[in-house]
């Protein structure tokens, strides 16, 4: 579980206060596994590649903090992605428990998004939908994450990218150095799986 990487925490992008990572409210979130293919969070492929890197959960109850990843050691914690939200939501939480230091982040609640904790990109889409989410190729979104976006993290469309893509370009991680617990709470969850799906992506240091 997880990928390892040795890491220094004189870098400015490792923070040890998960309040600090930047928080978005997605309702289309994708993931590209090639130069070609990309994958809906609605599908399983999409988690498939979520679970080579870090953990998934299939089953989250509404209103019942559900843990997706506990970890003994030190890593890196690079994405959280909550359950997708259905109408009437109006708690959306995460829950980062680090070396024994709980922090709790709460989203807006807007039915029909996913909490997401961490960096994402904006500027990449599937450009022709095919069998289970696959695609022929990869557009750039016409708006690239401004035509919705809010001074509440709300976006339309957004790309989760992975953990060594994220370290590499500095964008901001977490730092844990000897356990990670990860949480989320959400109280009105959509039934479709794997829509309900929850995740999270991380390094472990070596």
């Amino acid at each position: 579980m997880g990928r390892y990487l040795t890491v220094s925490s004189n870098n400015g992008n490792i923070l040890t206060d998960p309040a600090l990572l930047p928080k978005s409210v997605v309702s289309s979130l994708k993931l590209k596994t090639s130069n070609t293919l990309a994958y809906q969070s609605t599908v399983g492929e999409f988690w498939t590649a979520v679970g080579t890197a870090g953990a998934y959960i299939t089953a989250p109850v509404n209103n019942v903090w559900e843990t997706v990843t506990t970890q003994t050691g030190a890593g890196l914690l690079c994405n959280v992605i909550g359950p997708d939200s259905t109408t009437g939501v109006t708690i959306n939480q995460i829950r980062i428990t680090a070396d024994g230091v709980e922090t709790l982040i709460s989203f807006p609640a807007i039915a029909y998004c996913r909490a997401v904790l961490g960096a994402v990109g904006a500027s990449l889409y599937p450009v022709v939908a095919g069998t289970a989410g696959e695609t022929t190729g990869i557009g750039n979104y016409y708006d690239y994450g401004f035509q919705s976006a809010s001074i509440h993290g709300q976006m339309n469309y957004a790309i989760l990218m992975t953990p060594s893509q994220i370290i590499s370009q500095g964008l901001p991680v977490l730092q844990f150095k000897q356990s990670l617990k990860v949480e989320v709470l959400c109280d009105f969850i959509d039934t479709a799986s794997p829509s309900m799906y929850a995740g999270a992506t991380l390094f472990l240091e070596s």
